[in-house]
């Protein structure tokens, strides 16, 4: 039997947006490629929840837009996209709340008006909105049952300092202080081209462009320029426990402030995250759930932000185990810290993340996912995952080392525990 013959991993050529600034100010963004006759557009607002000065706005709006206009029901709207097989969804972040929309490219002149009545002329019936809040308040009752989500909410709250917007939570108060005038309000500040980016994606014709410029560059006008919060951290790492009644488990949370995307260290750190967490073969998993048998499952992740990054471990272990998995954290933490990292597991990860990288851009499709959060904090595809790639292949053990040394220490993490019992 031959052995096929083994490679290095290479990247292909990234796909990239052509870019340019529409009469009303907003950002477009263009991406072809794929082989159906599709087109995706994806409506990047600066409407997260940031920006909102109350928890539940920002995302009660980014649903609600679409449950009726000044002209058509929301009945209507879905019986409209529906005859034109068109399929549209919204997602809310910190800064941004995304309208998407995909549908056949020659359906597109029969889309875009609704996309753009949608986006203008909501009126946010009374009606929606108590539905609305029924049906969201009822998801947090359950999810407030759960030792997972109070372990991750705490964390987030616990980070921040009082008051950030980057760390609130729903409460039972949020539900009861959210009103139209709210919706209303938020909707008129921050659902304008102003801050805007509209990225389109697939096989659009320049007859679908000038379509698209026409509704979404010119009909639609006003706003200003959004001023985003910087974030504010709690001034030392807590340890909290919440109380989850009848709860068959416990769930461990730490988290920590990491650096921001534009960090030259980002990259980096995102391999050594790889290590102790960040896939099936890592520290964590071998230690805690093959070797000890603590924990189905457990994971580091690190995200990167503009203003800065998290780096957080997540598990569910048995309650009188919990002392002891943070314990063996800690440990894993503290090995990176003291041993390089053998050559033969770095290779492994290694090539487990460039794996990962081709399967970001294995697609026009998949790379417009990717994307989309570089273009919207002003990094070039193509040269940031350049970058990524040499980061990946070049780092050295010495230099992960170091940087265990001055991010990966149990004692500047957050840790929120939740589950049954007192303690």
């Amino acid at each position: 039997m031959t052995v096929p013959e083994l490679h290095p991993i290479t990247l292909p050529q990234i796909p990239n947006y052509e870019s340019r600034r529409l009469a009303n100010g907003a950002m477009l963004h263009i991406m072809r490629g794929g082989t159906q006759p599709i087109t995706r557009i994806d409506i990047a607002l600066p409407a997260g929840t940031t920006l909102a000065e109350k928890s539940l706005v920002a995302k009660a709006v980014s649903v609600l837009v679409a449950e009726g206009t000044k002209r058509h029901t929301s009945e209507q709207i879905a019986e409209k996209l529906d005859y034109c097989g068109a399929y549209i969804w919204q997602r809310t972040a910190l800064k941004y709340s995304i309208l998407s929309v995909a549908t056949l490219t020659k359906h597109l002149a029969d889309v875009l008006p609704v996309v753009a009545e949608i986006l203008t002329e909501p009126i946010f019936p009374q009606r929606e909105i108590d539905l609305y809040i029924q049906r969201t308040l009822q998801e947090f009752q359950v999810d407030s049952l759960k030792t997972r989500y109070n372990a991750r909410a705490e964390m987030r709250r616990q980070l921040y300092a009082d008051g950030c917007r980057f760390g609130r939570t729903a409460t039972l108060e949020a539900f009861d202080n959210l009103h139209r005038d709210d919706l209303v309000s938020f909707h008129r500040q921050r659902y304008t081209p102003s801050g805007t980016h509209i990225f389109v994606v697939g096989q659009p014709t320049d007859e679908a462009i000038d379509i698209i410029v026409r509704a979404l560059g010119e009909q639609w006008q006003g706003g200003e320029e959004p001023q985003f919060p910087a974030p504010q951290f709690a001034p030392e790492p807590t340890r909290t426990f919440i109380a989850v009644p009848d709860a068959q488990q416990t769930s461990i949370a730490l988290i920590r402030r990491a650096p921001d995307i534009y960090h030259p260290d980002s990259t980096s750190l995102s391999l050594l995250n790889t290590v102790l967490g960040g896939y099936f073969g890592s520290r964590l998993m071998q230690n805690i759930r093959e070797e000890k048998g603590l924990t189905y499952s457990i994971g580091s992740s690190l995200t990167t932000l503009d203003s800065h990054g998290i780096h957080v471990v997540c598990t569910d272990v048995r309650a009188d185990m919990s002392q002891v998995v943070v314990d063996e954290i800690g440990n894993e933490m503290r090995r990176l810290r003291e041993e390089p990292i053998p050559e033969a597991e770095l290779e492994m990860v290694r090539n487990y993340m460039m794996g990962e990288i081709l399967r970001q851009v294995d697609s026009t499709l998949t790379a417009h996912e990717t994307t989309i959060y570089l273009a919207l904090n002003k990094l070039d595809p193509p040269t940031h995952f350049a970058g990524l790639a040499a980061a990946v292949q070049n780092t050295t053990a010495s230099h992960l080392q170091r940087l265990a040394n001055e991010w990966l220490n149990l004692d500047d993490y957050t840790i929120c525990i939740a589950g049954a019992g007192e303690r």
